[in-house]
């Protein structure tokens, strides 16, 4: 099945294509593996050459960041470290809390690297007793593997069966890591005693290479066709460390190759737009995974491996700067965060490989709106070494947003459209259609954001805390994930249903005789059969010169049972007037203009009880909700204007 190329249409009973989800079979990662492995043969000395240039970097860093690393570490020196408890384990499964268990897990590390860093710049065995003691605690630990994913084994969630070792983003979170501790401070750990290395070995090999080697996990490797995630390349990525970093000779190979076949299957489900449907926050750790992948291929192959000449790669970066609005502000359909900063050296590293000087100079933005050199303190050691490798060009790079006044993404069917190039002055639009089965989807086919003077307006309230609700069956349950909680239609008392089934047609994005940008879906197909909706045409025209963005909406219906509702999500205040709604706060001023004869106005409000929500909107988010008031009617159209 792997050299098939899968196309699933579906036809619905009125002749529109839904969905097309097609894999090309690209294979390149690997060809360019297997036509330069000879370029690979001397790894132990390439190994040397990393870690001597890691020190170098890391000692280069200006005299106060390095400062502030030691004093970080010597203040952690007098904590106590903290034990990993089973009932904070057993928390997923008893209450679905997940926080309690990873946060300590990832303090852990974080600590741990703190000790490693100040002991590279100062090199004087005083933070060695501290890295033992961190580094055996991981070592004891009985599983690498995340609560939240241990249903991947047999026995089901709830503790770890010391039979069966499964490799989540956990463990091979955990495995390079434990790489780059073997890389950097082997020689320092054997004076202490020969066991560690031992031991780091054995962990490694039971825990990881055998079973990385020898299992197919289903879930995210991708070898039986099926579509795969951020998990693949996530974990391939550390599985690509470890394999470098820290397998025998023997071996090395073996993981690479392996990596790199199960790697292949992830980049072939990728669009040729290079959008990710998980959304910006997840671009993180799947665009730039994918850039730390090719970056350490290229490294050990002494940069004979080379993919600058695929378009879909340089298509994977620019996707990240496509979807940025102002500031942390992003695009944020999906699980996705409206507000981030994504990871500037893996931006750089896209702009490395293409000279692409647009992708250096947002890299240097986002350097900034990092904290500038505070960026330098952040944690995951084994992703230090690119930070490193690219905080010099940072520095130097002048900080620019693109911010460019169109961004089409065929395969993704996501529009932004913005009033001037490289401004947030004015409107930007963000719309999409896709279908209701994509990745950390939300049922929000159809649905649009939109900012004003770079601030939020009409709003897609993203995604809370992960819990164990968070996904399976109960995941639509969660308000914020439900499309009466995004800017869509509720039609006949029904909301869309989720699946890849549940799907928009006949998208498309065009120009009008003025020029004016217009970008059109056929949403019906998101709707389950009770909505008794025949076709729901969502065109959204974008006018630069009046700052409009105008809805118009035509539907036929099989069938009449109540009068459908038009939802608008926002954080602003509302005031109403007839034929007009104004959302309005000390900053942000829009206008929801709608015919007065066709609806009614609801206003309604949700508490945001959930942290993350919390944190990103405040107490409590609003919805405006247009009810028509049109009854028995099975045809119509209607059009709202949002202007500024």
């Amino acid at each position: 099945m792997k050299f098939i190329t899968f196309c699933f249409i579906i036809i619905t009973t009125f002749g529109g294509i839904v969905w097309t989800q097609k894999r090309h079979d690209r294979d390149f990662l690997y060809k360019e593996f297997k036509d330069k492995t000879q370029y690979m043969n001397d790894i132990k000395s390439w190994r040397q050459q990393l870690r001597q240039q890691f020190i170098n970097n890391l000692l280069s860093l200006p005299d106060d960041i390095k400062k502030s690393i030691i004093e970080r570490a010597d203040k952690e020196l007098i904590e106590k470290w903290e034990p990993l408890l089973v009932m904070e384990f057993l928390e997923f499964k008893i209450n679905g809390n997940r926080n309690h268990y990873e946060g300590k897990d990832f303090y852990r590390r974080d600590k741990l690297m703190d000790f490693i860093l100040a002991e590279l710049l100062t090199q004087n065995g005083k933070y060695m007793n501290q890295i033992a003691n961190g580094l055996w605690l991981i070592l004891e630990e009985s599983t690498w593997t995340w609560p939240a994913h241990l249903s991947m084994q047999k026995a089901g969630e709830g503790l770890p069966d010391p039979k069966q070792y499964v490799i989540d983003l956990g463990a091979g979170e955990s495995s390079a890591y434990i790489s780059w501790v073997r890389l950097l401070l082997g020689e320092q750990l054997t004076k202490m005693s020969p066991m560690f290395l031992k031991r780091i070995d054995y962990e490694l090999d039971r825990r990881i290479v055998y079973e990385f080697l020898h299992t197919d996990f289903k879930k995210w490797m991708g070898f039986e066709g099926q579509r795969v995630g951020n998990w693949n390349i996530w974990i391939n990525t550390n599985m690509l460390m470890t394999g470098l970093l820290s397998v025998n000779d023997t071996l090395v190979l073996d993981v690479v190759k392996r990596a790199v076949t199960s790697a292949d299957n992830w980049l072939d489900w990728y669009g040729e737009d290079g959008g990710c449907d998980e959304g910006p926050s997840y671009w993180y750790e799947a665009g730039g995974r994918f850039i730390q992948f090719l970056f350490y291929m290229s490294s050990a192959s002494r940069h004979h491996m080379d993919w600058s000449s695929k378009p879909i790669v340089k298509s994977i970066g620019d996707y990240i700067y496509k979807m940025h609005i102002d500031k942390d502000y992003f695009v944020n359909f999906a699980d996705a965060s409206a507000k981030q900063v994504p990871d500037p050296t893996l931006v750089y590293n896209y702009g490395q490989l293409f000279n692409s000087s647009i992708l250096k100079q947002f890299a240097s933005y986002l350097y900034a709106l990092n904290g500038g050199d505070k960026f330098m303190l952040g944690h995951q050691l084994h992703e230090y070494f690119i930070k490193l490798d690219a905080y010099p060009h940072l520095k130097v790079e002048s900080p620019k947003a693109p911010q460019p006044i169109e961004s089409w993404l065929p395969d993704l069917q996501v529009i932004t459209l913005r009033t001037l190039e490289g401004s947030a002055k004015g409107l930007f639009l963000g719309a999409k259609a896709g279908n209701n089965g994509e990745f950390h989807n939300h049922n929000d086919v159809g649905n649009f954001v939109i900012y004003v003077n770079g601030l939020p307006a009409i709003i897609d309230i993203g995604v809370g805390v992960y819990t164990k609700d968070s996904f399976g069956k109960h995941r639509y349950e969660n308000w914020n994930l439900q499309s009466q909680w995004h800017n869509t239609p509720t039609i006949n008392g029904v909301q869309q249903k989720d699946g890849q089934s549940f799907a928009s047609r006949n998208v498309t994005y065009s120009k009008t005789a003025d020029d004016l940008p217009v970008f059109m879906a056929d949403i019906a197909g998101a709707y389950p059969t009770g909505a008794h909706v025949r076709s729901w045409i969502r065109k959204l025209v974008f006018n630069r010169k009046s700052n409009t963005v105008t809805i118009d909406e035509s539907y036929k219906l099989d069938k009449f049972i109540q009068p459908f509702k038009v939802h608008f999500i926002t954080i602003l205040n509302i005031t109403q007037n007839d034929g007009q709604v104004l959302l309005k706060d000390k900053d942000v001023r829009l206008e929801l203009n709608y015919e007065h004869n066709l609806f009614d106005v609801v206003v309604d409000q949700h508490k945001t009880n959930d942290t993350k929500l919390h944190q990103m909107w405040g107490n409590s988010v609003n919805r405006v909700t247009l009810v028509s008031k049109i009854v028995d009617k099975l045809e119509g159209n209607y059009s709202i204007v949002f202007k500024i």
